[in-house]
């Protein structure tokens, strides 16, 4: 029994599925069910464009709600913005990924330019593109359109600056001068000045600057250009310039000159006490430390415009790298050393007098400034193309 009920609502099934293909209710539900599933892929970045997508939208599109209606497109957008009429302002902002999709889209009287920040985005016009008064009258449709997705004020960051050089040692201490004396057996020696400071020692280089930051790669831009509109076009994505190098360190100071060495003192009836000696010379400053090394530019990414067979305005496409990065400037030089004081004068302990005091030394000479860092390597060009379909 079982058997023969299944032989005979085997046909009537049949029937009915004839039926929905078949009668003019069942043809516009499996059109727009198609239309519906090729309409999610062009919402999605995760699905490849289909060539023949409009071939498939095209049956159901009046069946679609998310293409009905008319809709004023904000200053600043995200995600996927959709309707049947979409009228774009002069500027628009992206702050994510972003879709824009519409049978007809106006554009601004003086064009439309659209900025996402290096995030990616599809523009596209099912049925036409233009400004608001040549729209939907076919060749006339014109306008401009300008898409960036560049990776710009993302440019990598720039190094940090290498560490101060560290300063010289101090120059050493004059000797003292030899004393005075007398045995009472002998004429009485004279005292002998203090002896020079040493010199302070060269102050070290400066540290290397850091490199600088890698830039952003560019984004993905598709713009798609309906029949029969002729409005000019252009899609950008390219990556950002690498961050300058990093300052080299300063140059450490030049260590402080020695101080001189104290006179020596006078012990017999006639002569002089030895005077101070002259305070040692201060240390050259240290070089400046190497600019960093420039990161390197960012990696261009997608530009696609695609435009009808026939269309007569303007379309280029742009996914070239980022600039490389300039080398960091050179550290400054060290400061010269302080010079050493001249030294403590000797006493003639008959007399009472001292001697002169030494002089002071001289400062130490500057040092020199760092070279700059390297630059970095220019970023590699993604892919652009203009193509008709």
């Amino acid at each position: 029994m079982r058997l023969i009920r299944w032989r005979r609502l085997a046909p009537v099934a049949a029937v009915a599925v004839a039926a929905l293909v078949l009668t003019p209710g069942g043809r516009a539900y499996a059109a727009t069910t198609a239309a519906q599933a090729e309409l999610d892929k062009l919402l999605d970045f995760r699905t490849p464009l289909s060539a023949t997508w409009r071939t498939t939208l095209a049956p159901g599109l009046a069946g679609l709600a998310q293409l009905q209606g008319t809709r004023a497109v904000g200053a600043s957008i995200a995600g996927s913005v959709t309707g049947g009429t979409l009228t774009l302002p002069s500027t628009v902002d992206a702050k994510a990924d972003v879709v824009i999709l519409g049978q007809h889209l106006v554009l601004a009287a003086g064009g439309t330019t659209i900025r996402t920040h290096g995030h990616r985005i599809r523009v596209i016009g099912v049925t036409t593109l233009g400004t608001a008064g040549a729209l939907g009258k076919g060749a006339g449709s014109t306008g401009r359109l300008v898409v960036i997705a560049d990776a710009d004020n993302r440019d990598g960051q720039q190094g940090g600056q290498g560490y101060q050089g560290s300063p010289g040692w101090s120059g050493d201490a004059g000797m003292p001068g030899m004393a005075g004396i007398s045995d009472f057996s002998r004429w009485c020696g004279f005292a002998t000045s203090g002896g020079q400071g040493g010199q302070g020692g060269n102050g070290y280089t400066g540290g290397q600057g850091g490199p600088g930051a890698g830039g952003t790669g560019g984004g993905s831009a598709y713009v798609e250009i309906p029949y029969g509109s002729n409005a000019d076009a252009s899609a950008s994505a390219n990556g950002g310039k690498g961050g300058t190098g990093g300052w080299g360190g300063e140059g450490g100071q030049g260590g402080q000159g020695g101080q001189g060495g104290t006179g020596g003192d006078f012990f017999c009836g006639y002569g002089y006490a030895g005077s101070g000696g002259w305070g040692g010379t201060g240390g050259t400053g240290g070089v400046g430390g190497q600019g960093g090394t420039g990161g390197d530019g960012g990696q261009g990414g997608t530009a696609t415009v695609r435009v009808p067979v026939g269309y007569t305005g303007n379309a280029s496409a742009s996914a070239a790298g980022g600039e490389r990065g300039d080398g960091g400037p050179g550290g400054s030089p060290g400061q010269g050393g302080w010079p050493g004081m001249g030294g403590y004068p000797g006493l003639n302990w008959f007399s009472g007098e001292f001697a002169e005091s030494g002089h002071n030394g001289w400062w130490g000479m500057m040092g020199s400034g760092g070279p700059s860092g390297s630059p970095g390597n220019p970023g590699s060009d993604g892919t652009s193309s203009v193509t008709e379909y």
